[in-house]
């Protein structure tokens, strides 16, 4: 990488060290920023590292937004092109299953068409091959679609690795307390131990945790709106072991109830997402365990909770809602908020949001352009991220 003259005094500092972060940092580094990234704990501590690892092919955006389908495609090619080994082996793709005779699925394949998301028809016979338990009178269709199931610990080390080539500096355990100001400028942060970090903007990539650190730092009068919307979105997962199948599937006309197998074990996820308050803690709702369960057990009749290994948990995720939007947690996008465009307007902060996690590369390219613009640096040599796709 070639340093760009004059570069020097732009240092960005991101707060948050999971994939959102880290993919930005390598973008930043390339255009000959310096970049330091704060990490309160371990790299991937959060949402990076406990989420079901279920890379989107689009397929199951496709009738909701064809551009976001459009986007989880290519980024699961650049997934992919960044990280083959975060891919789960053994593994072709994921059933789509459909488990309604009324369910109208040529219209899931018209868009799929559209999109140009490849799909092919599945023999329900080979899904009982494969999931010898399931219930044959719950499945009446299936495609196989080219979603897959990755560990996305292997894919957020990968991302490190490369930071840290690009001469990223990578601070963890360290927890960012507040920031520096004049006026209505950021010009740095502070940490949990009073050291103060000059900065040129900051990048919060850290959801919830990031919202309260900005929300004290401005103050709202009356009339003022936002133009985006920050919503805390909780989900939960069950972890059944030893696994029930090798094949990652999704059962279309059930909300998207999935299985994402990891190794020895299946990962069972209903597809809901319920807006919480931000002070909602991790803590498992039984209900939402027990309906997930539930739904196992008429899949596959033999399921019996004695014979298995269960562990569940739950996540919170941030997302930022566009006024337009009108429900949390469907066809969510990438987004890049420049807080100095926001009504009051802080000055050099920016907040990032995946909207999935599967959207990962699109964001660090709508970061990357979205600084180099407020700094009038868009003449700047250009270099590919080492995750574009390979023609």
């Amino acid at each position: 990488m070639t340093k760009v003259p004059g570069l020097t005094k732009n240092r960005v500092l991101i707060i948050g060290g999971g994939i959102a972060g880290l993919s930005a940092s390598v973008r930043l580094a390339q255009a000959g920023l310096p970049v330091t990234l704060f990490e309160e704990s371990t790299l991937g501590h959060g949402a990076s590292t406990r989420n079901q690892g279920w890379l989107h092919s689009g397929g199951w955006f496709a009738k909701e937004n064809i551009h976001l389908a459009s986007r989880c495609y290519k980024s699961l090619q650049q997934t992919i092109q960044c990280c083959p080994d975060c891919l789960e082996p053994q593994q072709q793709g994921m059933a789509y299953l459909f488990s309604n005779p009324d369910t109208d699925v040529s219209s899931w394949l018209t868009t799929w068409e559209n999109v140009g998301i490849p799909f092919k028809k599945l023999p329900v016979e080979e899904i009982f091959e494969q999931i010898p338990r399931l219930d044959k009178s719950q499945i009446y269709d299936s495609y196989l679609l080219p979603d897959r199931s990755i560990r996305p610990e292997i894919l957020l080390n990968q991302i490190a690795i490369t930071a840290e080539n690009l001469g990223v500096e990578i601070r963890t355990q360290t927890h960012i307390s507040g920031f520096l100001k004049e006026n209505c400028s950021i010009t740095g942060v502070v940490t949990g131990s009073g050291e103060e970090i000059p900065g040129r903007a900051v990048v919060l990539a850290c959801g919830a945790a990031g919202t309260s650190l900005w929300s004290c730092s401005r103050e709202f009068h009356v009339g003022e709106q936002s133009e985006f919307t920050w919503v805390a979105l909780k989900s939960h997962l069950v972890s059944v072991s030893p696994g029930l199948s090798n094949l990652p599937f999704c059962v279309v006309d059930r909300g998207g109830f999935n299985h994402i197998p990891h190794a020895a074990d299946s990962i069972f996820g209903n597809n809901r997402w319920k807006t919480v308050p931000y002070s909602t803690g991790p803590d498992v709702d039984p209900d939402e365990i027990e309906q997930t369960l539930q739904t196992i057990k008429q899949l596959i009749p033999t399921f019996s909770r004695k014979e298995h290994k269960i562990n569940s948990w739950s996540g919170i995720s941030t997302q930022a809602m566009h006024v337009d939007q009108i429900e949390p947690g469907q066809a969510p996008l990438p987004t890049v908020i420049d807080h100095s465009l926001e009504s009051p307007s802080i000055q050099n902060l920016f907040s990032i949001f995946p909207g999935r996690a599967t959207l990962w590369p699109q964001l660090a390219e709508e970061t990357r352009n979205t600084i180099l613009e407020k700094f009038k640096l868009t003449d700047i040599p250009s270099e590919d991220p080492p995750w574009d796709i390979q023609e």
